[in-house]
């Protein structure tokens, strides 16, 4: 091993591992990191890496509290054992690297730096610190893995931080106040989801043409972003009473949606929102503002707005019902009547409203 000392009046006060050799490696390419070593350089392992050895077997000394930036990355190996000391992880530390045995990273570790995991392959899992405070920007992007537990010390999931990862299952922690912009989107394997209670927005594209079928929504989500769930296979939705925003093409292209509950709370839905769906029957709620497109392309037969409502909805710069072959059905109510008085619009309206009613 190459070893670099930095000493100060007179005593060593790190130890840096700054390349490991043939000769280092034991029987069955087991690596031992010795005692006093601090720190590990990033072109540490690149000897290893250009040889192209396989099945390594690392243990790590408790005194090394800094992985340097690229140090595993694009390594294959058996098994690891990281520092209990270990503090500071550098960016893409292993990225590209497959293991063949769970990874456990210490409780000392508070954050996942950019790109930590990018591309690497967990054949047995990851087991996070549970004292992890922050998971950084395309973190786990591209990554094989199929269950993850993210820690409830968590507050932030960066950008891009799952995106294309093959994750079936996630745990969110319960102290997440957002879903970043394309944090699970292109996920092809994961199916459902539950949003924990702290969380307040999901941010542009964050679960984009995910194969999401089931959403979890609780109350304390204040606002969906544009294009949030647009390509997904969520069949049902059924927002909190807290949630005010619904923004541009949030649900567009969501073919197998059927069926959506909207809450008094909300006040604004996007242009194109749910755009190319499969809605049956649309209830909205009252002083909402309905973005242009936001309903076209449906199978609506009944939608029930206010008078309000339907002013905005029936002007051609609107069009939010436009190309809904089946509607033959409009209930328009006086928003100032506790109640609601209904109203049946008549055919010709309807058929004006849907525009290609047969």
């Amino acid at each position: 091993m190459v070893i670099e000392c930095t000493k100060w009046n007179g005593k060593t006060v790190r130890k840096k591992l700054i390349c490991v050799e043939k000769k280092d490696l034991k029987d069955g390419n087991k690596l031992k990191i010795p005692e006093g070593i601090t720190e590990i350089e990033c072109n540490a392992f690149e000897y290893l890496r250009k040889k192209n050895v396989r099945n390594l077997q690392i243990k790590m000394s408790d005194t090394v509290t800094k992985i340097g930036s690229s140090a595993f990355s694009n390594l294959h190996i058996r098994k690891i054992k990281l520092s209990e000391n270990l503090k500071e992880i550098g960016k893409n530390a292993f990225a590209g690297t497959k293991f063949l045995s769970k990874v456990r990273i210490p409780d000392s570790v508070l954050n996942i730096p950019s790109g930590c995991f990018y591309m690497s392959t967990f054949t047995h899992g990851i087991e996070l610190s549970q004292q992890l405070e922050n998971i950084d920007w395309e973190a786990f992007k591209y990554t094989e893995i199929d269950e993850l537990q993210i820690p409830d010390s968590v507050r932030n999931l960066g950008v891009e931080s799952f995106l294309g990862s093959h994750i079936r299952k996630v745990g969110l922690p319960k102290n997440l106040v957002d879903i970043s912009e394309e944090s699970f989107s292109y996920t092809h394997n994961l199916e459902e989801i539950e949003i924990p209670h702290n969380v307040k927005i999901i941010q542009n594209k964050a679960f984009y043409q995910s194969s999401l079928k089931k959403i979890l929504l609780h109350d304390g989500l204040q606002c969906i972003e544009s294009d949030a769930f647009a390509l997904t296979k969520i069949e049902r939705i059924s927002f909190p009473d807290t949630i005010y925003h619904i923004g541009s093409r949030s649900f567009q292209n969501c073919y197998s949606l059927k069926s959506v509950d909207f809450p008094q709370s909300l006040k604004y839905i996007g242009n194109a929102a749910f755009e190319r769906n499969q809605l049956k029957d649309v209830i909205l709620p009252r002083n909402i503002k309905i973005g242009p497109k936001a309903f076209q392309y449906n199978t609506i037969k009944k939608i029930q707005l206010t008078r309000d409502e339907y002013k905005q909805v029936k002007s051609r710069k609107n069009q939010a019902f436009n190309n809904n072959s089946e509607l033959s059905e409009v209930y328009v109510y006086d928003r100032e009547t506790k109640y609601g008085n209904f109203e049946f619009l008549p055919k010709r309206q309807v058929k004006k409203l849907g525009k290609n009613l047969r």
